[in-house]
């Protein structure tokens, strides 16, 4: 099993910023007219956000002892020879050795940027206004 952990201050900070963002400016037009995406908040929402943060994430100090919590789960579980804690900083090479392969000549990935996220997170804010905006323009549209 490999762990992948973070500070817990910038862990909280980032998963607001980000990952909680998105599903919640979701725009209930654009999930009416997806059913993948409908799907992908109900399961993220249900799992995530009222599942493992009990309806709290906003409430800091409780996702931070959640967060917290699911770690000293994991190592619970997990006997320390088949457990690797990682941090993204450490790169490929405690993955490796974990898993008795060669260090790939690749630079570690970086995904899930956090800019990209934000961005992805004003976007569907934005796209929530849209349908207001339509029915503005339609009634100037009428009115003239």
């Amino acid at each position: 099993m490999i762990l992948s952990t973070r500070d817990v201050d910038k862990w909280y900070a980032s998963t607001r910023r980000t990952i909680f963002a998105v599903t919640q400016n979701m725009p209930r037009w654009l999930l009416w007219l997806s059913p993948r995406l409908r799907a992908v908040k109900k399961m993220v929402t249900g799992t995530v956000w009222q599942g493992v943060f009990d309806g709290r994430f906003l409430d800091e100090d409780h996702a931070k002892r959640a967060y917290l919590r699911n770690i000293e789960d994991v190592k619970a579980h997990y006997p320390p020879d088949r457990l690797l804690i990682h941090q993204p900083g450490d790169g490929w090479e405690p993955i490796c050795r974990f898993l008795g392969k060669d260090v790939p000549q690749e630079p570690y990935p970086r995904v899930n940027e956090a800019k990209e996220i934000q961005r992805v997170a004003r976007v569907f804010k934005v796209l929530g206004y849209l349908p207001g905006l339509l029915l503005v323009l339609a009634l100037i549209v009428w009115w003239i």
